[in-house]
């Protein structure tokens, strides 16, 4: 058989090879013989979110539980920090509403080609997003494994809850009615994530009104202090030293560092050292509403700038003022109404220094910009002192004016070398002496004018 034949035969075979595959997958996934379950809106129409106490996702090697302890939810490979109320409300409601677009009646031997297998069954890359909600029991009431994203046109299908629009997903559920069906929802499911610090309450700390700031950095000459006479005023350098002033435009950040502040992660604390924090900046600020902040920050160098971050821990303290001293002249139906709005605060410092106090002795992971002013030097917040002003020109009356750049000073004058030359005793001749004396000279008389 000649080569060119052989050939031939061998791109034969594997050209009907690839079209029996073909075949044979495109019958596993379009099955007539398969009905699947009846079509509906929802994918679970009476999911009973208040029956909810647990939420496992799984994706790959990563996972996040969340999970209600001490009537709170929260993150448990995070220790147990509190979890973001908000994001779980609104992943339940979405999930109870999270309407179908579609759906295939498939076979079992066609789900790993659309990433519809739970995580660890089968080789990872072929295996899909897993969701289970549980009760009180660890019981679970619905799962879900969503696979790979389908693009659609968009539509009445398409929806808004955690995926953009016109953006579809496979889906299978463990509802024994959905038996082989495949379903296609309306959304993505993007913000289910299996990571778990994007579950975390990040909303932990809110420094307000700060009067006073002092830094103290592992360099001495980098510390500093700034404060404020009232709320109203600009800060000001606390021991200043050679006339030194603090720079407005560049202290301007105190006004709102660590304002409603935020982190990305939590360092579990089997990673947390005693020593952890040792060449750290510590910083206290105080503020008008009563409250002492202790912090501690380390900067963490990446290999980019973006890739940067702070390690941030604090103490709080506060001494709210719970007594009210009523204004002169003050009128009873004005006392009463004051006296309301006083406790009203009070209650409101008092739940802000219970929140803040839950979040202490935690190590987070910040970005930078959240602390950009307390990391920075003594140095860099001074105000530039103003060269001193260069001497006047002065140009006298008759002299020419000196051309710009030109000096008054006059000019240096060289050195006059006088040399002497050398005398011989015999060139040195005697003094004539002086007559014995002189005639003496009479200036003669003016004459009188004739008549």
């Amino acid at each position: 058989m000649k080569k060119p034949t052989t050939l031939l035969l061998i791109l034969a075979v594997l050209t009907g090879f690839a079209w029996y595959y073909n075949q044979n997958k495109t019958k596993r996934v379009n099955s007539a013989s398969l009905v699947g379950a009846e079509m509906r809106a929802l994918l679970f129409p009476e999911l009973p979110i208040n029956d909810v106490r647990k939420i496992r996702i799984r994706e790959g090697k990563s996972q996040v539980t969340v999970a209600v302890q001490d009537n709170q939810w929260r993150v448990t490979e995070r220790d147990n920090y509190p979890a973001s109320f908000d994001k779980i409300h609104r992943t339940l409601m979405g999930l109870r509403e999270l309407k179908i677009a579609g759906k295939l009646s498939v076979g079992k031997g066609a789900l790993a080609d659309l990433q519809l297998v739970a995580p660890g069954e089968i080789a990872t890359g072929r295996t899909g997003l897993s969701v289970e909600l549980m009760n009180e029991k660890g019981d679970v009431i619905v799962s879900v494994i969503a696979g790979k994203n389908v693009e659609s046109s968009g539509g009445a299908s398409s929806g808004q809850f955690m995926g953009g629009p016109g953006q579809q997903r496979f889906v299978i559920t463990n509802n024994p009615k959905d038996k082989d069906t495949v379903w296609q929802v309306g959304e993505g499911l993007e913000e289910l994530q299996p990571q778990p610090q994007e579950w975390l309450d990040k909303a932990f700390l809110d420094v307000r009104q700060i009067k006073s700031a002092a830094v103290t950095s592992p360099n001495a000459t980098d510390s500093w202090t700034a404060l404020k006479n009232d709320e109203n005023s600009e800060f000001i350098l606390g021991e200043p030293k050679n006339g030194d002033e603090l720079d407005t435009a560049k202290a301007t950040g105190l006004n709102s560092v660590l304002s409603t502040a935020t982190f990305t992660d939590i360092l579990p604390k089997e990673k947390v050292t005693p020593d952890m924090f040792k060449g750290a900046i510590t910083a206290k600020l105080t503020t008008f509403e009563g409250f002492t902040y202790d912090v501690k920050l380390l900067e963490q160098k990446g290999a980019s700038e973006g890739d940067s971050k702070v390690l941030f821990s604090y103490t709080v303290s506060a001494n709210i003022n719970k007594v009210r001293n009523p204004e002169k002249d003050e009128k009873p139906e004005d006392k009463d109404k004051k006296d309301k709005e006083f406790a009203a605060n009070v209650k409101q410092l008092e739940d802000k220094l219970a929140k803040e106090k839950k979040a202490e002795g935690w190590v987070f992971e910040m970005s930078n910009y959240v602390v950009t002013t307390l990391l920075q030097k003594r140095s860099e917040l001074i105000r530039e002192k103003a060269p001193a002003p260069a001497a006047p020109s002065i140009n006298l009356p008759g002299l020419p004016k000196n051309p710009a750049g030109a000096s008054n000073a006059a000019p240096a004058r060289e050195p006059i070398s006088v040399t002497t030359p050398p005398v011989s005793i015999d060139s040195i001749k005697p003094m004539p002496a002086a007559p014995a004396s002189a005639p003496d000279v009479k200036a003669p008389s003016p004459e009188a004018p004739k008549p």
